[in-house]
């Protein structure tokens, strides 16, 4: 019997990638070469208990997503004592001012003095990080799709390329993150991942496949997404969600009575001109939407309501 992939159950059904990117906006980064053979990042990086515990506190309360990270390709587990790296990175918004700041780790020890809320300046002309997932242990998927894209993306010198642990939405993989960008890409394959890094490198995004900016709120992604369509732009940090609100006067969507109280309005701005984009949330039918997960799970997705230019202001 063929086992289930979540990756292809997913193309068939065609669903919507757009306004998946996860709520962090922060990183913290710890090198653990070899394989991760657990589901969980921290748990998979085998560190002594109160160590682990720490990692998880500190982080959680910095509001930072732990991910290990490795060199594309396979390597054999490092010898004890072997230095490695930890980085955390604040994503920088529209705005572009992230950073990453960088250090290394020997001991288990060492990462007690790691600070995921430390202030990570901005380099400009640094190379952007590229994290591609490939925790086979949390879905296979996620290795299979992957690390064929880690290599290809790996033969650029321009980026700094990792293979990570689980980034979120499986089904899409592979999963590819910039950094301190934040922008997240979903279903490359080897044959889109160079011109997804030279288009990333530009700070332009291939919009079949961007899942949208990690941090940001998913009505924000949604909103920002349908105006990029809209308008012809492949570059988010020129299509800024201004603000987000709820409607209570919203029209119910067609076949339905009454109103929407779940719609949304939001202002997106595109230099001088700006935008209305109303958005209604919606669940998809119960499907398997991981290669470990039960069926019966469902996903949001988003209808857009209406998307129509403001006067501009006098």
């Amino acid at each position: 019997m063929t086992s289930f992939r979540c990756t292809l159950a997913a193309r068939a059904r065609g669903d919507d990638a757009y306004a998946t990117a996860p709520p962090a906006r922060r990183f913290l980064l710890l090198e653990v070469p070899g394989p991760w053979p657990l589901p969980d990042a921290v748990d998979a990086a085998d560190l002594r208990a109160d160590v682990a515990d720490a990692v998880r506190h500190r982080a959680g309360a910095a509001g930072a997503r732990v991910l290990l990270v490795r060199r594309a390709g396979r390597h054999p587990a490092p010898e004890p004592g072997t230095p490695r790296r930890w980085a955390v990175a604040r994503l920088g918004g529209p705005s572009g001012t992230g950073g990453v700041v960088w250090g290394t780790w020997t001991t288990d020890d060492d990462l007690l003095g790691v600070d995921p809320a430390i202030t990570a300046p901005h380099h400009p002309g640094e190379r952007p990080l590229v994290l591609v997932c490939t925790h086979g242990r949390h879905d296979v998927c996620c290795a299979i799709e992957g690390r064929p894209v880690a290599q290809q993306a790996a033969a650029d010198p321009r980026v700094d390329v990792w293979e990570c642990s689980h980034l979120g939405g499986d089904r899409f993989a592979a999963n590819l993150l910039w950094l301190p960008s934040g922008l997240l890409l979903g279903g490359l394959t080897v044959a889109t991942t160079a011109a997804a890094v030279e288009a990333g490198l530009a700070g332009r995004v291939p919009l079949e496949s961007y899942r949208g900016r990690c941090g940001d709120p998913a009505a924000a992604q949604a909103a920002q997404w349908f105006a990029m369509r809209k308008l012809g732009v492949d570059r988010p940090d020129q299509v800024v969600v201004e603000s987000v609100r709820p409607l209570t006067d919203a029209p119910a969507a067609p076949g339905e009575r009454g109103h929407d109280p779940h719609v949304v309005a939001a202002v997106v701005r595109h230099g001088d001109d700006r935008l209305r984009v109303e958005l209604a949330p919606r669940w998809s039918e119960p499907h398997q939407l991981t290669c470990r997960g039960a069926h019966g799970a469902r996903a949001r997705t988003w209808r857009l309501v209406t998307l129509t230019a403001l006067a501009a202001a006098s």
